[in-house]
């Protein structure tokens, strides 16, 4: 009977413990959740940066140099940022017969050869068509041959805006329709001069890499 006795005030103090350690366990609980959001945040940081692509491609333009028809070959190098910058160098150059086009007995052909920076902003990036407008600028040359030989050479700036239209064959590949205007200045050789070889051009681009 004391034994029985003296249980009894023990039991609501042993509830009370109970309670107090369920109790203590739930904070712990609770005061261990903070760190995962501090892991999200952590991560929602990270993928604040800047994301950076890049690419390189090859191009096919229709021009009209010295009142004639030609093509332009160009390739292009560059970095893309958050899919829609792209900042890099671009070249092209067409080789053409010149008969009728220079001063009597100057040429018989004409290479061309240009290029530069080409920075170029998207619009729509990431939907399967976008727009772009750009502008590359450099420098190049331009030679009157004859028979073969080098007869004057002069070098040459230039300007050329554009406008293009892209879609996305692949993940990594791109295809564009691109229509520019080239403003050329420093030529006067042979009869030939800047408004000779500017003009508008249109062709395709065909971009491969990380966009």
């Amino acid at each position: 009977m004391k034994a029985s006795a003296m249980s009894r005030p023990l039991r609501p103090t042993f509830l009370l413990v109970t309670a107090l350690l369920v109790t203590s366990t739930s904070a712990v609980a609770e005061a261990a959740d903070p760190p995962e959001a501090a892991d999200d945040t952590a991560d929602e940081a990270k993928d604040d940066g800047i994301d950076i692509g890049g690419y390189g491609g090859l191009g096919v333009r229709y021009a009209r140099l010295l009142h004639r028809n030609t093509a332009l070959i160009c390739v292009e190098l560059a970095l893309l940022f958050e899919h829609a910058l792209s900042i890099g160098s671009s070249g092209c150059g067409t080789w053409m017969r010149a008969e009728g086009t220079t001063e009597e007995s100057e040429a018989d052909a004409i290479m061309l050869n240009f290029g530069g920076t080409i920075v170029r902003y998207h619009l729509m990036a990431t939907e399967p068509i976008s727009f772009s407008v750009g502008a590359a600028a450099g420098a190049g040359s331009i030679e009157l041959e004859q028979d073969g030989d080098v007869r004057r050479t002069d070098s040459l700036i230039v300007l050329e805006p554009e406008v293009g239209v892209h879609t996305f064959v692949a993940d990594w590949m791109r295809v564009s329709a691109v229509g520019a205007y080239r403003i050329v200045s420093g030529v006067d050789t042979g009869g030939v001069t800047s408004s000779d070889v500017s003009g508008f051009s249109v062709g395709i681009n065909a971009h491969f890499g990380w966009f």
